[in-house]
């Protein structure tokens, strides 16, 4: 199957890349394919320096590959299973590759190929020698308070939440509207809540001469929806070259969490009836990164529904289904 993913990617990258817009781009065209060839497949291509990144996650597999203009690849794998990541060396591309000419290696050309040359390279893992390089057991599902989190966190991530989110509430009100049907005056009310949920917990500690095609495989594996640039930002990573292959510079760590916030305002006519007549729901999810002495937060979802602000329209909506379903 990859074989075939492989030459679906190659051919819509060929049609569809271009220049220094292509990493942006090839993430929805790649997504889509992805989709047609496998729900649960996922495929995203990020420019990091002088090279280009691949990663590709299925229900069984966590791939990344990273090629770079002077021709050396390299590659990562985790096997969702096991959770144990193993690593190529740095090899020259033609090593790998057949057919490949070194002297018309160029960004654009990678972004053409990568995703056919990464397929290659996943269709023959066991041919490559390759070592365990860490543990990717630690990336946690989890849900607890604030109180929990501040309790492990270096600096309370309450604050951060607060920046971010607002505090939680129940019942808040938001605004309220007399109508009238059949001679009778009714008061219509509109109530909001806010929750907010941690969706993973994620501790990190990547010592110095540690590979950024690692780095985001580890990304990939913990399905979290940043950037491996963004993560280096965050972390205040420096990045050097070690044997051909980019890699951190010093030891980072720090930790990692997902939050969920809901928030819904709900239309209600309660002398009457403690049904819900109408609601309207907005969702953020934002990804924390604490580095031990700083917050990046990155929102990477807000889905709001077009009727969330329109407090008129929501009560207005609420008090015709009041009438269609309750009075009628």
């Amino acid at each position: 199957m990859k074989k075939l993913l492989s030459l679906l990617l190659c051919v819509s990258l060929l049609c569809a890349l271009s220049a220094p817009a292509f990493a942006a781009s090839s993430v929805e065209k790649n997504e889509a394919i992805a989709k047609e060839n496998d729900a649960n497949t996922d495929i995203r291509i990020e420019e990091i320096n002088d090279s280009l990144l691949f990663i590709y996650t299925d229900d069984k597999l966590v791939f990344c590959s990273q090629i770079d203009i002077d021709g050396n690849v390299s590659f990562a794998y985790v096997g969702k299973a096991q959770k144990q990541m193993y690593e190529s060396g740095v090899m020259r591309l033609d090593e790998v590759i057949d057919d490949i000419d070194l002297n018309n290696i160029s960004k654009k050309v990678i972004s053409e190929s990568i995703a056919s040359w990464s397929g290659a390279i996943m269709d023959r893992l066991s041919e490559f020698e390759v070592v365990h390089s860490m543990d990717c057991s630690t990336i946690l599902d989890v849900s607890e308070t604030r109180e929990q989190v501040d309790s492990r966190a270096s600096t309370p991530i309450s604050t951060e939440l607060n920046k971010t989110f607002g505090p939680d509430y129940i019942g808040s009100f938001v605004g309220l509207s007399s109508k009238s049907y059949d001679g009778v005056d009714y008061t219509v009310y509109c109530h909001g809540n806010q929750s907010t949920y941690q969706l993973k917990y994620a501790p990190y500690e990547f010592f110095a001469g540690q590979t950024l095609v690692a780095i985001a495989a580890w990304i990939a594996t913990g399905g979290f929806s940043f950037s491996l640039q963004w993560f280096l930002s965050a972390a205040g990573a420096l990045t050097s070259t070690f044997g051909a292959g980019e890699a951190l510079a010093q030891a980072i760590s720090g930790n990692l969490y997902v939050y969920e916030c809901d928030r819904t305002r709900i239309v209600t006519v309660p002398a009457y009836t403690s049904t819900v007549q109408y609601w309207a729901g907005w969702t953020l999810k934002s990804t924390f990164l604490d580095n031990g002495s700083t917050w990046n937060v990155s929102t990477y979802h807000n889905i709001k529904h077009s009727d969330y602000d329109d407090v008129s329209g929501l009560i207005q909506t609420g008090f015709n289904n009041f009438v269609a379903y309750t009075l009628q």
